[in-house]
């Protein structure tokens, strides 16, 4: 606006009784995919369940290719040739793409497909499941979730180069404590690597201080040291475990003077000190009793200690990553004594030793028995309290970034989160300037009590120093929504109801060559078909503030917002009232985001990005190819899809897709995904992105999931 003048116008897969045919469903590896089985192209088949019917059984079996394997759906399982399915995880570069083929080798055709993230968005996690709870740790790098375990259970695989787990909760200085572990190390393995260890900083660089370590040698015996003054104190089992056999290892340290160490709150009695037990049976001890000093994290499968570790009668390990797999790992607050190691060398189910486990009060205990389908969500290290920056998951990348008082993470509408806004120096900066568009609509979510700002275009990035300004929406002194242009002179529509109840409430303003019009939670409330532009100027868009109180009719009462935002975007045309409403009425974040995205948005923030900001920084699309035909299942509609951009969303997605009849060429999945602006200590986390591909045939539906997929930061 310039040079004004005035002017206004007011389920889970079974077997199962069919009166016609079955359909079956089609996993879709995106990650890792841990899926055993041993009925290869076993199928579904189905039976005549009503006297009456004259329809036959059939059988549909979909084969899915990965990575040179074919995983099928047999039964209430899936196989691949009898092995495990490839991992397929993804890098954190945006643009990652992997491929899977879907074919149909049984009897019958499906009628109809659908595909849907298993999860949504979140961290896959190592539960905690001590009776505090609290120190989750997190899948890094190269891990393995449901490989073979010790007592009947299961375990998690580590590849010895990449992969370890991270706690969340920092110990105070632990001086008496224990540490066990089953593990399982590769025949004839002369690399070793380090089980659990303690450190002062959470990730695998930037540590200043580590002991407490519990490590296999070159040799394969184990070892455990603390550092003692200036110089580390081991012990060292006499016999080697890297025989590719599961062992328990149960280490305990005893400060007297500690709280839980002979003497103290808890403890045995006796002289104190650091002992070793592997299967149950006692095999070193030293009298040291001292630890360093320091608050830190405890690591799962990883520790610095590749040098400087020399003790006498030690050995190193030569690599600081654990090759092979670990279970039931816990730390105690107290020695072990020997009682209660032969208690759990005893168990003989998974659940038995658990059990036992628990009732020794372990300060943490990771069964690793997870599956990589339980998320965690909460804060993560250096992640916690990124504010700054909001994705635009348009794929046009004109980010934004807050200022002032902006905090993401506030309840938003369609069962997502928003970001809150102080009504005195929050706004959010759009990053990139372009022309101002003359046919366009905004569309947001708002929720406030007060007359504010929701949104502008200005010819300056920063909130000063505006010389025009327009495509401005806010709440007036009364409550009203007011969409202000300047094509010349001012022109505004104005709700004639108000909005400032405390409610969530969606705007689309636009213009067009049909006029200008305003609809408020669906309907259309004020237009003006004589006005078919705005003011032509380069500009920025400002989300929580304008500049409307100067020289407009009928302006707010502060050029800030009070309340929150969600949703808004920028598309390059008028919609039409089918399109709002839609809108409207998605229900999900992710069907929003789908349509938003189909009408081809300029720029989309969905300001749902959490406080730890992990998933508003990861994309991903899924096309499908058949024959001819291209389809942009995820987030798009017909036609390709465009290029992954931080921020498209997770959860609740449905998409139909095509399936091919037996013998036809198969149906090709592309999966896109990537991050960015991810600080370092989010680097090498796994982001959980299972999917899964439904068939069905009338009321029938089964369908197989790929809960393991996931990308890796």
């Amino acid at each position: 606006m310039a040079h004004i003048t005035s002017g206004m116008t007011r389920g889970r897969p079974r077997v199962m009784p069919v009166s016609r045919r079955l359909g079956i469903v089609a996993a879709v590896a995106v990650g890792l995919l841990a899926l055993t089985g041993t009925d290869v192209l076993g199928g579904f088949t189905g039976t005549v369940a009503d006297p009456g019917s004259t329809v036959g059984s059939g059988s549909l079996v979909l084969s899915d290719a990965i990575g040179g394997q074919t995983c099928t759906s047999s039964g209430s399982t899936v196989s691949s040739d009898g092995a495990v399915c490839p991992a397929s995880p993804y890098a954190r570069a945006l643009g990652s793409t992997a491929t899977t083929t879907v074919s149909s080798v049984g009897s019958v055709a499906p009628s109809a497909a659908g595909i849907a993230p298993t999860e949504s968005c979140g961290v896959q996690e190592f539960a905690d499941s001590s009776s505090a709870a609290a120190d989750t740790g997190l899948a890094m790098g190269g891990t393995t979730y449901q490989v073979p375990g010790p007592l009947g259970g299961t375990a998690v695989g580590f590849n010895g180069t990449n992969g370890w787990g991270e706690t969340l909760e920092a110990f105070d200085d632990p001086t008496t404590y224990s540490i066990a572990a089953w593990f399982n190390a590769p025949a004839g393995s002369t690399t070793g690597g380090v089980i659990m260890g303690f450190t002062n900083a959470q990730y695998d660089s930037g540590q200043s201080n580590w002991d407490r370590l519990l490590w296999m040698d070159p040799a394969g015996q184990l070892e455990f040291g603390t550092w003692t003054g200036n110089q580390p104190t081991t012990i060292t089992s006499p016999g080697t475990y890297n025989n590719g056999a599961r062992h328990e290892v149960v280490v305990t340290m005893s400060d007297p003077a500690g709280p839980g160490g002979p003497g103290g709150p808890g403890g045995p009695g006796g002289p104190g000190g650091m002992t070793m037990y592997v299967d149950g049976t006692r095999v070193a001890t030293s009298p040291n009793t001292t630890s360093q000093h320091y608050t830190g994290y405890w690591h799962l499968g990883w520790a610095p200690m590749t040098s400087g570790w020399n003790a006498a009668g030690s050995v190193i390990a030569r690599d600081a990553y654990w090759t092979g797999s670990l279970a039931n790992l816990a730390v105690f607050p107290t020695a072990l004594t020997r009682r209660q190691v032969a208690t759990l060398w005893g168990q003989t189910t998974e659940a038995g030793y658990a059990a036992a486990a628990t009732a020794d009060g372990p300060s943490a205990q990771w069964g690793l028995q997870d599956t990589g389908t339980t998320l965690y969500g909460g804060p993560i290290a250096d992640v916690t309290g990124n504010t700054t920056t909001f994705v635009d998951a348009s794929g046009h990348g004109n980010t934004g970034t807050g200022e002032g008082g902006v905090t993401p993470g506030a309840a938003g509408p369609l069962g997502g989160n928003a970001a809150s806004f102080d009504g005195a120096t929050g706004t959010v900066q759009t990053a990139t300037g372009y022309a101002g568009p003359q046919s366009f609509s905004i569309a947001a979510w708002f929720e406030t009590t007060t007359s504010g700002s929701i949104v502008s275009f200005t010819n300056q990035q920063a909130n000063a120093g505006q010389a025009d300004w327009d495509r401005q929406i806010w709440l007036d002194p009364q409550g009203h929504v007011v969409f202000g242009v300047y094509p010349g002179q001012v022109e505004e529509l104005v709700s004639p109801g108000t909005y400032d109840n405390g409610g969530w409430h969606f705007v689309v303003a636009e213009v067009s060559p049909a006029g200008m019009e305003l609809y408020v939670d669906g309907a259309l409330v004020a237009d003006n078909p004589g006005v078919t532009s705005a003011q032509v100027f380069d500009g920025y868009w400002h989300l929580g503030w304008s500049n409307a109180q100067t020289g407009w009719a009928d302006p707010p009462s502060d050029n800030y917002f009070t309340g929150s935002l969600a949703q808004m975007a920028i598309e390059p045309s008028a919609l039409d009232q089918a399109q709002v409403i839609a809108l409207y009425r998605a229900g999900t974040v992710t069907s929003y985001a789908k349509n938003v995205v189909a009408a081809g948005a300029t720029s989309y923030w969905p300001l749902t990005d959490d406080n730890g900001a992990v998933c508003g920084n990861v994309g991903l699309t899924v096309q499908a190819t058949h024959g001819a035909a291209t389809t942009c299942l995820y987030p798009a509609g017909a036609g390709a899809c465009p290029a992954v951009s931080a921020g498209y969303l997770f959860g609740g997605l449905t998409a139909g897709m095509v399936l091919p009849p037996p013998g036809a060429s198969p149906t090709t999945l592309t999966v896109t995904t990537g991050s960015e602006g991810l600080p370092a200590d989010a680097v090498g986390l796994h982001l959980a992105m299972g999917l899964a591909v439904s068939g069905s045939d009338g009321p029938w539906a089964a369908t197989l999931v790929h809960d393991n997929g996931y990308v890796v930061l």
